[in-house]
């Protein structure tokens, strides 16, 4: 009989000792509870932070790449448009020489016909030998 005393006591004292700990634990639930939140709500801060870094640096390589073509276009274009240039003023410069050999020939042939000045001036000597 003592024994089943004893272990009756000790199965008490168990469960008083178990609700002891289970208010004291309480007392605490909400400090507990508060900080586990706060550690929850830094790591989703922390894994989103660093979420944004890398779409940040994602970002940047995309706007570099893009920088990259725009400036190698427009160099393209510049270098386009300087050739453009150089070609024309070649072609306006051979225009002009062609120009000035035909304009040569023309007038040697039409304007300032050699056999037909030395006709002119056959007669105009021949002319001032009658006034004469």
């Amino acid at each position: 009989m003592q024994f089943l005393k004893e272990i009756e006591d000790l199965k008490a004292k168990a469960v008083e000792d178990y609700y002891f700990r289970a208010r004291e634990s309480e007392k605490f639930y909400w400090k507990e509870y508060n900080a586990a939140l706060r550690i929850q709500r830094n790591f989703r801060m922390s894994s989103q932070f660093r979420k944004f870094k890398r779409l940040k640096a994602s970002a940047r390589t995309i706007e570099r790449g893009y920088k990259s073509f725009k400036s190698s276009e427009a160099g393209k274009k510049r270098a386009y448009l300087l050739n453009q240039k150089k070609l024309h003023a070649y072609f306006c410069s051979q225009a002009v020489v062609i120009q000035r050999y035909f304009r040569g020939y023309y007038c040697r042939k039409y304007v300032h016909d050699f056999y037909a000045r030395k006709k002119y001036m056959t007669f105009l000597v021949n002319k001032n030998k009658e006034v004469e």
